[in-house]
């Protein structure tokens, strides 16, 4: 029974979550999906896996942000009444993911409603260079959140096996942290014996 009632909290508040900021965007004057004014027919794939779609109009990278933001409230929430907890039962570590993918996507929706302000519904080489320009954000948005991601993983900067904060050696390693830096050929020597 918390198992289906966990589920209607994710998907209701999955639901009430995209309807209530799209509309809040909206008014704020932020496109979260283009109309096309017609439907097109657009061919999707290659060769023999090739098929036609007709289409109306297409989401904004806002609008797919507000969407997988909105989805990835509703898990959370369907989580934690299922876990009876605020965190979902989730790890330390889960909890750091999430906030990483969270707001990665948050960064990569600000980014694309910027880059649409500035170039807009173009035609030509401009929407070839705001397809680009969104794609390198992507990206770079992928990198810096990872990078964050693995420092808190670690627990702070990365540091040198056997160094501390201030540089200075560190004293004689325990027998299990010694068996745990010789594992796999060192190749995880400078991550703590807990990792």
């Amino acid at each position: 029974m918390r198992t289906a009632f966990a589920w209607v909290v994710g998907i209701v508040t999955a639901v009430a979550t995209i309807l209530v900021v799209v509309n809040l965007v909206v008014a704020l004057g932020a496109p979260v999906w283009i109309d096309f004014g017609e439907t097109i027919i657009v061919t999707q794939g290659s060769g023999r896996y090739a098929y036609e779609e007709e289409i109306d109009g297409t989401s904004t990278a806002l609008g797919l942000a507000v969407t997988v933001l909105s989805i990835m409230l509703g898990a959370r929430a369907g989580m934690a009444v299922h876990a009876r907890r605020l965190d979902g039962g989730l790890s330390a570590k889960s909890r750091i993911d999430f906030r990483a993918c969270f707001f990665g996507v948050a960064a990569y929706g600000f980014i694309g409603t910027l880059l649409y302000a500035a170039i807009g519904e173009k035609d030509g080489i401009l929407i070839v260079l705001h397809n680009l320009l969104q794609l390198g954000a992507l990206v770079l948005i992928f990198v810096l959140f990872k990078r964050w991601r693995d420092r808190k993983h670690r627990g702070g900067d990365m540091k040198p096996a056997g160094v501390d904060g201030n540089g200075a050696r560190r004293g004689p390693r325990s027998a299990r942290t010694v068996k745990w830096a010789t594992r796999d050929n060192n190749r995880f020597s400078h991550l703590p014996p807990d990792f």
